[in-house]
């Protein structure tokens, strides 16, 4: 129940009100407009509250979105493809539940959540949320910065090759080499 007025004045109502009701923030918008800033979107997103970290955000939570797209043409041999697709996403609201101890292995509760972005990264979303699945990663406090990430398929995973380690000549110095990068420790 709602005690303080200050804690509603700039929220707008979810319905219509009666004179003299008891009211409860569920009767009221938890976003408004005006918190929205110029050039921006809220977007709101079915979750699922077991998978993932979606059970521990909290308003002002950073995340990155992971979506794992299906293939679009036939003969499209890398199979399903893992992305992040948005990265350093605000999250404006939360209204999911806490797993429950009791609950049955393998069950799930929906809940939602709005997140602050552009229409450009919206309009992403929608097509991963159409076209694939989605995750949500929780980021580090403060850590908005965008990063070069590679978008992964199945054959990948499966068949990337071991990094070999080999002593040099030196015994204080070992050369890692990969697939990907070669890096020396000295």
């Amino acid at each position: 129940m709602i005690a303080d007025p200050d804690q509603i004045s700039n929220l707008k109502t979810a319905k219509e009100i009666k004179a003299e009701a008891l009211l409860s923030k569920s009767d009221f918008l938890s976003i408004a407009p005006s918190t929205i800033p110029e050039g921006f979107v809220a977007m709101s997103l079915e979750i699922n509250t077991v998978s993932g970290v979606t059970w521990m955000l909290k308003e002002g939570d950073v995340v990155d979105i992971i979506g794992v797209l299906r293939p679009t043409e036939p003969g499209d041999k890398r199979g399903n493809v893992s992305k992040v697709q948005l990265q350093a996403i605000r999250v404006l609201a939360v209204d999911a539940p806490a797993p429950k101890k009791d609950k049955q292995i393998g069950t799930s509760e929906k809940g939602t959540i709005t997140l602050l972005m552009t229409p450009e990264q919206a309009q992403k979303l929608m097509l991963v949320s159409t076209v694939g699945e989605y995750s949500l990663a929780l980021r580090g406090s403060g850590d908005t910065a965008e990063h070069p990430i590679n978008a992964i398929s199945v054959p990948e995973v499966i068949d990337t090759p071991k990094t070999v380690v080999k002593k040099a000549a030196s015994p204080q110095r070992i050369v890692v080499r990969s697939q990907l990068t070669v890096v020396e420790v000295k």
